[in-house]
């Protein structure tokens, strides 16, 4: 919505409506921004990576300018996410490409 001031009227009440509807547009805008900026820059921003339309709608409360998906949703290509694997440890074994030699310590006395 672009203002003119040759558009604007001269009635302060409509001047009054004006700037009230402005601040709400402005009020509904900060919220979407603090929870957009919270879902990308937050603590646990690397679990939210996948945002979809629906969960935007739902985390506002309010109508939102994201239009959700529709009801039959069979041709909407998904996200595929692939398991992760699962890590290899190497705890206290040595590379296999090492040489192995075997000494075997007798005790001096065995009483």
């Amino acid at each position: 919505m672009s203002l003119r001031p040759e558009d604007l009227s001269r009635d302060p009440a409509a001047l009054a409506e004006m700037a009230l509807a402005l601040q709400g547009e402005n009020d509904a805008l900060r919220a979407e921004n603090a929870m957009l900026t919270t879902l990308i820059f937050g603590a646990r921003s690397e679990r939210a990576a996948v945002i979809g339309a629906e969960q935007l709608a739902f985390g506002l409360g309010q109508e939102s300018s994201v239009a959700p998906a529709a009801a039959n949703d069979d041709d909407v290509a998904r996200p595929v996410l692939k398991a992760r694997a699962k890590s290899r440890r190497n705890i206290g074994a040595l590379p296999a490409h090492l040489p192995r030699y075997e000494q075997v310590i007798e005790p001096a006395s065995t009483l």
